[in-house]
C-alpha cells in the first residue's frame, strides 16, 4: 500500500479549509518510494514576510530519513509549511527548499491552485537544475530529479509577477515592469501590426513618436509571463513646420505658435493672440517626467522668454488650439 506522510500542520490544513483558501499554491512532492510531502505559499493583505501567528504554519521534520521535505523560509529564516506573504508591488522570488535525507531519484511534482488569484497577479516556478519553468496559473504536474543529500538545498524558485503598466505622456508611452530587469515587450496598433518590440534591461522603457490611436501592449518577463496592456495616444508629433493639432474641432488659423532663438535666449512666439485667449504651456522631460505647467493671458504678437538647458517637450494649448515642440537645447 502506498505510503503517505503528511508534515503540513496549522489550522487552515487541520480543519480541511482547502475550498475556504484563496490566493494559494499548495506543492505537493512524491519520492520515487511513494513517500510525499506538501507545502502552501499565500498571499495576505494583512501578512507580512516574517512570521505572522495568524497566517503561517511551522515546518515540522520527520525522524524517519525516508520522507522528503518541502518548505520555504520566512524573511526572519523561519521554515514554514504554510508561508503566507503580502501581496507585492513588484515583481519578487523565493525559494522553495528540500530535504532529501536517504531515498533520491525521480521524483514526482504537482501544484494546485487554491482559490483563483486576483487579476494582474501571475506566479510561476523554475527547476534550478534544469531552468524549466511551469506557470502556476493552471495546475502543474511534472517530474524532476533529486539526489540524496546529507545537507537542505535550494530547488525551486517562485516567481511572483505583478502586472506592469503603460502610461502616456504626449505622444509617447512609458511602460513599467516594477521589480524586473529582464523582459521584452511587443507594441501592436489597431490592426495588430506591430510599430515597436524589444529587450529591457531596467524596470521602464519610453517609446516616443508614436502616432494617434489606440494601441495593445505585450509585456513578456523572463519567466514567460505576459500581461497585455493598453493605451491610447490623443496627441500627435509636432514640429515648428508642422500644422497645430486641433484637439476640439475648432481651428483657428490666426494664431501661429512658433519657438526660436535670439542672442542663445529660447523664446515663444504667439503671434495672433488676443487679450482674452488664456494660454497654458506645460513642460515635460524626455522620460516624461512633468517639469512645470503655468497659464499666461494672451496678448497680440506675444513673446515668451523660457529657460531650457536640457532637452524637453512643451505644449501649448488654448480652448482651441494645441500645439507640441521637441527643443533640443
Amino acid at each position: 500500500m502506498k505510503k503517505s506522510i503528511t508534515f503540513i500542520i496549522g489550522l487552515m490544513l487541520s480543519l480541511g479549509l482547502q475550498s475556504q483558501i484563496d490566493y494559494a499554491i499548495k506543492f505537493k512532492i512524491t519520492a520515487p518510494n511513494g513517500y510525499t510531502d506538501e507545502t502552501i505559499i499565500r498571499l495576505e493583505h494583512t501578512a507580512t514576510q516574517n512570521f505572522d501567528g495568524q497566517w503561517d504554519a511551522w515546518k515540522m521534520f520527520t525522524w524517519n530519513d525516508s520522507v522528503p521535505s518541502l518548505y520555504s523560509f520566512s524573511a526572519d529564516s523561519f521554515a514554514f509549511a504554510t508561508n503566507t506573504i503580502p501581496f507585492m508591488e513588484k515583481d519578487s522570488s523565493m525559494f522553495l527548499t528540500m530535504r532529501v535525507p536517504l531515498v533520491g531519484g525521480s521524483f514526482l511534482m504537482e501544484t494546485e491552485q487554491l482559490g483563483a488569484f486576483p487579476p494582474g497577479i501571475k506566479v510561476a516556478i523554475r527547476d534550478l537544475e534544469t531552468n524549466a519553468i511551469y506557470d502556476l496559473c493552471t495546475n502543474q504536474t511534472f517530474s524532476f530529479n533529486a539526489d540524496s543529500s546529507s545537507s537542505d538545498f535550494d530547488r525551486f524558485e517562485l516567481f511572483y509577477s505583478t502586472s506592469a503598466t503603460a502610461d502616456t505622456v504626449l505622444n509617447s508611452v512609458i511602460i513599467q515592469n516594477l521589480g524586473s530587469t529582464n523582459w521584452s515587450y511587443d507594441i501592436l496598433d489597431a490592426f495588430s501590426v506591430n510599430v515597436s518590440s524589444g529587450g529591457v534591461s531596467s524596470e521602464s522603457i519610453q517609446i516616443v513618436d508614436l502616432e494617434i490611436g489606440t494601441y495593445t501592449t505585450l509585456v513578456t518577463d523572463q519567466y514567460g509571463l505576459v500581461d497585455t496592456l493598453f493605451f491610447e495616444v490623443t496627441v500627435g508629433d509636432s514640429t515648428d513646420e508642422d500644422p497645430p493639432i486641433n484637439t476640439s474641432g475648432i481651428y483657428e488659423a490666426t494664431m501661429n505658435f512658433s519657438i526660436y532663438q535670439n542672442l542663445g535666449q529660447n523664446y515663444l512666439s504667439m503671434d495672433g493672440c488676443t487679450a482674452d485667449s488664456e494660454i497654458q504651456i506645460t513642460y515635460y522631460s524626455f522620460n516624461g517626467g512633468l517639469l512645470r505647467t503655468e497659464s499666461i493671458q494672451g496678448q497680440q504678437d506675444q513673446k515668451l522668454l523660457f529657460s531650457c538647458g536640457h532637452p524637453m517637450l512643451i505644449v501649448v494649448q488654448s480652448d482651441q488650439f494645441q500645439k507640441t515642440f521637441k527643443v533640443l537645447n
